[in-house]
């Protein structure tokens, strides 16, 4: 990591990462559903409405 954040790295230096968790693979999405007062689905929520 060091040599990663000094720009001194090469091909064997980098990790790849792969997560597969509910909370990560939808991005925004994850925030669950807006809903209206009869529990209609209106939209998504935003990281504020969250």
């Amino acid at each position: 990591m060091e040599r990663i954040r000094a720009g001194r790295y090469g091909k064997g230096d980098f990790i790849i990462a792969d997560a597969k968790d509910a909370d990560l693979s939808g991005g925004i999405l994850t925030t669950g559903r807006r809903r209206d007062t009869e529990a209609r689905v209106t939209g998504n929520r935003t990281r504020a409405e969250f």
